[in-house]
């Protein structure tokens, strides 16, 4: 059974209230000043506070970009945002891949891995009578 990761990077200076700032120390920090309103907020058990950012990867429309890529990042919308079809900013790319897989002529890349776009994938015969439930 193939194993599918999506290896994704994206523009830290693209999210929403983020900026370079220069530490009193001489050395450049990345700030990002999010509303809470973006934020979810989980309490842990030992007492600790998680925040979350959420983030939408979803496939290019078009397929594999002319660098590889198969999906985009960009920050996940708010209810109304999505009421108002504000349309985000993409701040990165990804790339899927499929470990161990059987299925395909194409080679492993360095890393072992074929981009999920390459696999190939079997039919649904629709014959159902070989399923034991």
């Amino acid at each position: 059974m193939p194993n599918n990761t999506i290896n994704a990077s994206f523009d830290l200076l693209k999210l929403q209230g983020a900026k370079k700032i220069t530490g009193k120390d001489g050395k450049e920090y990345v700030a990002i000043c999010i509303p809470e309103s973006r934020i979810k907020k989980f309490n842990r058990k030992d007492g600790s506070e998680s925040l979350f950012l959420e983030l939408d990867i979803k496939a290019n429309r078009d397929g594999e970009d002319k660098f590889g890529k198969t999906h985009f990042v960009a920050e996940a919308s708010t209810k109304e945002e999505r009421t108002n079809k504000v349309r985000l900013p993409i701040i990165g790319n990804a790339k899927e891949f499929v470990f161990g897989s059987s299925g395909g002529s194409h080679q492993p890349s360095k890393h072992g891995a074929v981009p999920a776009k390459q696999q190939a994938f079997i039919e649904d015969s629709g014959d159902d009578s070989g399923i034991p439930f």
